[in-house]
């Protein structure tokens, strides 16, 4: 038997642009390949990924082509409590997290938000991100009271109940903010009122921190961790000199303040929530930690 290629050409005379069937010649149809534009880009494995971290409008833009995406889209944190007469801040809320698959995308614009993380301005939500026709709601801000509550995040995780006596001194802390994966933990309710801890972010394993880790910084690369968690909830701060402060969720919560030490900063691009502040007495004017700044990112195969 002749092979199999010497059999097509005996069918009749082959040309540039097709084989031909007797009198009737069938074209082989081009491809046009996907390109597209927007944020940072790093390819890996199957995939090549867009993270869009600048807060405000981005454009991912397609260039030519058509294709399937998958992507993410993480509201920002809400802040941790501020001083502001109490001490004990609870921690504030993570961003909500939401995943789509298989979105089809064609040549043109896609309007992209990323919403800014929020200092404290009381029991109010932060900005939310979007992408694609997808919102996803910011975290809350806690309240800057006695032993105060943690906030809830973005999807309606609460946050944890704080404890305390009011007045100066005596010993108070706040509740841990509630995660996009998890509701913050409680403060303990009597002596010695150790703060709760933030709730965890939720994971998407489509989109591992390891991936980005040319070019996101390492604790992104690490906090996001394998499981691509975000969303972590603040955690609660303690008044106590020393006081174990509570560590925020993981997927990026910032930690809750020691005594007289303001709270850490949800960590930027992961809509964590920030750690309330710890408190000093009647001292006023300290800082609970700023919620987070939300993120969107896109996959895709190469």
């Amino acid at each position: 038997m002749a092979p199999i290629i010497s059999r097509l050409s005996s069918l009749g005379g082959g040309g540039t642009g097709g084989f031909s069937f007797g009198k009737r010649k069938v074209p082989i149809s081009g491809v046009t390949v996907f390109t597209a534009t927007g944020g940072s880009t790093v390819t890996s494995g199957l995939y090549t990924y867009h993270i869009f971290t600048t807060s405000g409008s981005n454009t991912f833009s397609v260039t030519s082509g058509s294709k399937s995406i998958d992507y993410l889209v993480v509201g920002s944190g809400g802040a941790g409590a501020n001083q502001d007469g109490g001490n004990g801040g609870g921690g504030g809320g993570g961003g909500t997290v939401t995943y789509v698959s298989n979105f089809n995308t064609n040549p043109g614009s896609y309007s992209i938000t990323i919403g800014s993380g929020q200092g404290n301005v009381g029991s109010t939500q932060a900005p939310s991100s979007s992408a694609f026709g997808t919102t996803a709601p910011g975290g809350f801000s806690s309240a800057g009271t006695v032993g105060s509550p943690g906030a809830s995040s973005g999807n309606g995780n609460p946050g944890g109940s704080g404890s305390g006596i009011p007045g100066c001194g005596g010993g108070r802390a706040g509740g841990g903010g509630g995660g996009a994966g998890s509701a913050g933990s409680s403060a303990t309710p009597g002596s010695p009122y150790n703060a709760g801890a933030g709730g965890s972010g939720l994971a998407v394993p489509a989109f591992p921190g390891p991936v980005f880790s040319p070019i996101m910084p390492a604790p992104w690369v690490s906090a996001v961790g394998p499981t691509g968690l975000f969303g972590g909830g603040g955690g609660g701060a303690d008044e106590r000199n020393p006081g174990p402060s509570a560590l925020g969720g993981p997927g990026g919560g910032g930690r809750g303040g020691d005594y007289d030490e303001g709270g850490t900063p949800g960590l930027t691009n992961t809509g964590g929530g920030g750690g309330g502040y710890g408190g000093a007495g009647c001292v006023i004017s300290r800082p609970g930690g700023d919620g987070a700044t939300g993120v969107v990112i896109v996959r895709y195969l190469t």
